[in-house]
């Protein structure tokens, strides 16, 4: 995933728990996210990550 799919989706999965809790989770992953290199091709992912996992589950 480029830089702007890889945040929305932390955003997102972040704000399904509490404050405590995405301080607690966002500190272990926080490492992650200095060490991560986005792909130089900034061409959105998600929604092709998501289509081929629907045929996936389909097969």
């Amino acid at each position: 995933m480029n830089k702007e799919e890889n945040q929305s989706l932390i955003d997102s999965l972040l704000a399904l728990i509490s404050k405590v809790e995405q301080k607690e989770v966002y500190q272990i992953i926080a490492s992650e996210l200095l060490n991560y290199a986005p792909l130089s091709d900034t061409q959105n992912r998600i929604v092709r990550i998501w289509e081929w996992s629907e045929l996936i589950r389909k097969e």
